[in-house]
């Protein structure tokens, strides 16, 4: 989840306009990492987590392609 940036906004709150609010998308938290052992390695289950999640992606913008 984005952030907003509280330091533009808390040093420009006294505007007339009203404060600027900008998101900090830095953060790690817009990557999806695949599960991983103590070692770095991935896993066999995050891998078959990995491919049923796809394909049940696929299969959703399939059927709304095709029943709607």
């Amino acid at each position: 989840m984005s952030m907003i940036d509280l330091n533009l906004y808390s040093a420009t709150s006294s505007r007339e306009e009203g404060p600027l609010i900008t998101y900090d998308l830095s953060a790690h938290d817009r990557v999806i990492e695949p599960y991983t052992d103590e070692e770095g390695n991935e896993t066999l289950g995050g891998q078959i987590g990995y491919v049923i999640a796809y394909l049940l992606m696929v299969a959703f913008i399939l059927f709304g392609f095709v029943f709607w």
